[in-house]
């Protein structure tokens, strides 16, 4: 009975400590798996850490590009031919300069306007009368390259020159995109595109894609009224390249939408020392309209016949993506109260920077400097030359500064968290490798202590019967 109560208390000790071992060795493993569940688990920076950079390129955008662009804007204004003063100029071929057209020819009727304005090797048209197209053939063959029209000989008995009558059947001519066409001392009367004129039936008297210069030219009695209410630019329309005007006269054009003498659209246009009257915009602008323009107005005169659906803008009208730059700088209710020209809509109405003025005209004085330095536009939106400000090329450098300051301090507050998580990562990377060692050896010593139970075990049990044997 004593053997039988012994060897049963050992095979219940025996069979509590497997149970206890069985038990840490699973706990063991759950708590392997759950470290490694969070050793799996991704730090901020592994989840974030491309959003990082990405946030600070964007605060480095947001930071410098608007006040760069507003200052190189702001200089543009002020500054307004250096854009063209830096454009490089790349020579043409010399197999393309001497094969440029440099002939001169004298034409009379419209049957020999016609044959020069379309011969390549013209350059150069002085008309010796006045010229009226015929109807059957419309307008002149288009402009496709750079070419002068004048009609001085004219001049002396009917300025500003000798005219080109387009019978009100068609417009005068239309200058493509790698055209340029300069009038001089020529009046382009009753031109009237028909509504299949192409490419539009805008533009009474010129439609252009390219480069349009006018000097001393009238523009009298046309009209871009075949479109209903979407005709524009009863004398000009401009869609593309330049246009620019110097002691012209537009009178009694008409336009069924804007622009009753002029309109541009996307392009700049520059009108200098000019005179319009008499013209009627069925909408806004019966002088000069544009949308997506830069409108220049120098020492120009708008008589009070010109009219349009809203008084405010009869003479300039500018669209919402466009400005309009006068000098002298006197509008309407404007600038003292003073009454001047009638510009508005809904871009920016501004004075245009100083320049000097043509001979003979009334323009005021520069303004005068402000503490002895100079100052080169007007209002308070101007800088002051000599400032800080870099106006030589026209970008503010402390927005730069500034931004790539931004940049830096971003990227370091990002490099110091990538650093922290690193850091964290690391650690959690050191406390879960010794907790697996300080599993492994708490393990291996409770195996230990259960294989010398076991041994201790098997002793006592030897033990036990040799003395059973002995006392039998």
């Amino acid at each position: 009975g004593i053997l039988q109560r012994g060897a049963r208390e050992e095979v219940e000790t025996d069979m509590k400590a497997s149970a206890r071992l069985s038990k840490f060795k699973g706990a063991a493993k759950k708590v392997v798996a759950v470290n490694k569940v969070r050793k799996a688990r991704p730090t901020i920076v592994e989840r974030h850490g491309g959003v990082w950079g990405f946030l600070s390129f964007v605060l480095f955008l947001l930071w410098s590009l608007p006040s760069a662009i507003y200052r190189h804007r702001r200089w543009l204004r002020q500054n307004p031919g250096a854009a063209a003063a830096a454009t490089p100029t790349t020579p043409a071929p010399r197999r393309a300069l001497l094969q440029a057209p440099n002939t001169t020819v004298d034409v009379a009727t419209a049957t020999e306007l016609r044959a020069a304005m379309a011969d390549p090797t013209v350059a150069t048209v002085r008309l010796a009368n006045d010229i009226a197209l015929d109807d059957d053939n419309g307008e002149l063959p288009a402009v496709t390259r750079r070419v002068a029209v004048s009609g001085e000989a004219c001049a002396a008995t009917s300025p500003p020159g000798c005219a080109i009558d387009a019978r009100s059947t068609s417009r005068h001519v239309t200058v493509g995109a790698t055209g340029a066409l300069t009038l001089s001392r020529v009046a382009l009367v009753n031109g009237a595109p028909p509504l299949s004129a192409q490419p539009f039936s805008d533009g009474g008297a010129v439609f252009t894609f390219g480069e349009l210069h006018a000097v001393d030219v009238a523009f009298r009695s046309n009209e871009a009224t075949a479109d209903g209410d979407a005709s524009s630019g009863g004398a000009v329309k401009v869609q593309g390249g330049a246009f620019t005007c110097e002691r012209c006269d537009f009178v009694g054009n008409v336009a069924a939408k804007n622009g009753g003498a002029v309109a541009v659209d996307r392009v700049s246009a520059n009108l200098v020392d000019s005179s319009f009257s008499q013209n009627t915009a069925g909408a806004l602008g019966a002088g000069v309209a544009g949308d997506h323009a830069t409108i220049i107005v120098r020492d120009c005169v708008f008589a009070s016949d010109n009219v349009a659906r809203e008084d405010d803008s009869e003479d300039v009208y500018v669209g919402a993506f466009g400005s309009a730059r006068i000098w002298p700088y006197a509008v309407s209710g404007g600038v003292d109260g003073a009454d001047g020209y009638a510009a508005a809509g809904l871009g920016v109405v501004e004075p245009a920077p100083f320049e000097s003025p043509p001979p003979g005209s009334v323009s005021p004085p520069p303004p005068p400097p402000v503490n002895g330095t100079v100052v080169s536009g007007v209002g308070d939106d101007d800088v002051v030359a000599g400032s800080k400000t870099d106006l030589a090329s026209g970008v503010g450098v402390e927005g730069v500064l500034g931004g790539v300051c931004a940049f830096a301090v971003f990227v370091c507050v990002g490099a110091w968290v990538h650093g922290r998580e690193r850091r964290r990562y690391r650690a959690t990377e050191r406390d879960l490798a010794a907790q697996h060692a300080k599993m492994e050896r708490a393990i291996a010593r409770r195996e230990e202590e259960l294989a010398r139970g076991e041994r201790n075990a098997v002793a006592n049990r030897a033990k036990q019967g040799f003395s059973g044997d002995d006392e039998g």
